[in-house]
């Protein structure tokens, strides 16, 4: 879990300086070991003459915010969250739960409430991984709704507030930026690998899970079988567990002429490594800041043809205006899993066991959310005795 730890005798502007620093306590000293964006947050504040009581008080206000969120209670009922995909909702969600189950005063939580903010303002204004047009807040007259505003479960409502329809990502992807071909094509299998394949963002970059040599392989077999998709077998920091995952045709074609051209001049290794061909740290999720460059960039194009995307007769549904600002990299696996139960039931297969095939899900809810959310898109009715959702839960 984090914890904060004290680090003095740093040199800056205003001399030498003590702060405080965030580290994990159960994995090997490391990149990884740090919370490099709030690390960062403290540092710099302490530069610019916060008191050291100061820092310490925001450093225990992120500990105590990023360990509910990644590290819950009840791990195989509930859902970690990433603090940067959070909704306002959920943000004001973890307010009441410092309000009822901590029983923390007014005072407490006003200055979690200071420490919070400005934390995420700093990390939009330095790091690529936040909206770049949202305020980050998190309202005191909020926290006094019920603590299931902070859902460690995947809902019906939150999948299908996320929902990437086909047409739709074609625009996010095809406003890929990037210096260079390496960078863009690169990012761009990166959020496809999320939307059409189901991958996590720190799935898609994790040393070891696309091995150069071992897609060559794969794609030569596919060739000689007669096939057009590559089955490989992956591992997610999540719980440590493996699964198959189906990358498909058009997916394919596209790692292999990465693979035979601008990725060809680096050393074998990692698919989606860096531009020096060194691998990315496994506690990074840079394709999160990939899929978040793409989407600004084409947030102008979406928002303005809205009205044009909803009456297109080839859409069966299409998410609601306002959440196309809060979508990120997850809302992609979302996506695919929604479209996989189509899948499933159209071969005549139970989408739950497809789905915990692909997705490596045991959580009852979360499947069922997903069976619900297809099941809005297409038409199709549900038994709740089945999947024990109610469509209420989408209003």
């Amino acid at each position: 879990m984090w914890k904060k730890i004290r680090v003095t005798g740093i040199q800056s502007s205003i001399g030498v300086i003590d702060t405080y620093f965030l580290i994990r306590d159960d994995i090997p000293f490391g990149e990884e070991h740090f919370h490099v964006p709030a690390c960062l947050f403290l540092l710099l504040g302490s530069a610019k003459g916060e008191k050291l009581s100061t820092q310490r008080a925001r450093a225990s206000d992120l500990v105590l915010f990023l360990n509910t969120l990644e590290f819950p209670a009840k791990p195989y009922e509930q859902e970690p969250l990433d603090w940067k995909l959070l909704t306002d909702k959920e943000r004001s969600g973890y307010l009441s739960l410092l309000k009822k189950e901590r029983n923390n005063s007014d005072s407490t939580i006003v200055r979690a409430i200071s420490t919070l903010r400005l934390f995420y303002r700093f990390s939009r204004d330095t790091f690529p991984v936040l909206n770049s047009y949202q305020n980050y807040l998190f309202t005191h007259q909020k926290y006094s709704v019920s603590k299931e505003s902070l859902p460690c479960s995947i809902t019906p409502k939150r999948v299908k507030s996320q929902y990437i329809d086909r047409l739709l990502f074609q625009i996010i992807e095809s406003n890929i930026p990037g210096k260079s071909a390496f960078t863009r094509m690169r990012n761009l299998i990166g959020i496809r690998l999320g939307r059409n394949s189901g991958l996590r963002a720190h799935e898609v970059t994790l040393e070891g899970n696309f091995n150069t040599g071992e897609l060559r392989s794969l794609i030569t077999e596919m060739r000689f079988r007669g096939e057009s998709t590559i089955e490989i077998d992956i591992v997610s920091e999540k719980g440590n567990k493996g699964r198959p995952i189906i990358i498909k045709k058009k997916d394919v074609a596209l790692i292999e002429r990465f693979l035979d051209g601008a990725r060809s001049k680096l050393p074998e290794g990692d698919l989606l490594c860096r531009s020096d061909g060194l691998p990315y740290s496994n506690n990074s999720t840079p394709a999160t800041g990939w899929f978040k460059q793409a989407l600004n960039k084409a947030m102008p194009i979406l928002l303005s043809n809205y009205n044009n995307y909803c009456s297109n007769p080839k859409r069966k549904f299409i998410l609601a205006k306002k959440s196309i600002k809060s979508l990120s990299y997850h809302s992609g696996r979302h996506s695919y899993a929604t479209d996989l139960v189509d899948e499933a039931y159209e071969a005549g297969n139970d989408p739950k066991e497809l789905l915990m095939i692909r997705l490596g899900h045991v959580n009852k809810s979360t499947l069922s959310a997903y069976i619900t959310v297809d099941a809005i898109i297409v038409g199709r009715k549900t038994s709740k005795s089945n999947n024990d959702i109610s469509l209420e839960e989408l209003e």
